[in-house]
């Protein structure tokens, strides 16, 4: 928090403000079979990427959800992450700290911030900020 400049109160952040579930990840066996019965939903591929491990395919609807499709074969099962979109990552990384909840990775790129927490079962939940 000290890094962003800002620690709100706690009694500021009863919850982390959720706006929305942008992604999710799917364990797929067939890339095109999976490819055709998401397009036949009316998602489209949105990147070329390849389908392994730590590149997922991504396919979007005109809603603006996406399904990430990650190798059953590559893939460790408990990274099957659940997106979940934050108004801010100041309140929420103020609550995970109140509630003595680890975040177990963190990373951004040009248009967002991630950070990542797991669930008693070890399932990833990530956490967005969109810039």
């Amino acid at each position: 928090l000290a890094e962003e400049g800002v620690a709100p109160k706690l009694g500021d952040v009863p919850n982390i403000p959720i706006k929305g579930i942008p992604h999710v990840g799917v364990c797929i066996s067939d890339l095109k079979r999976s490819m055709k019965f998401y397009e036949m939903l009316g998602f489209s591929k949105e990147n070329e990427r390849s389908l392994d491990k730590d590149d997922p395919v991504i396919m979007r609807h005109g809603s603006g959800v996406a399904i990430n499709l990650l190798s059953q074969e590559d893939s460790d099962l408990n990274y099957l992450p659940i997106a979940l979109e934050v108004n801010s990552l100041t309140k929420t990384r103020a609550f995970l700290q109140h509630n003595d909840i680890n975040i177990a990775d963190f990373y951004e790129d040009d248009t967002h911030q991630v950070v990542c927490v797991k669930d008693p079962d070890n399932n990833v939940i990530e956490l967005n900020h969109y810039q």
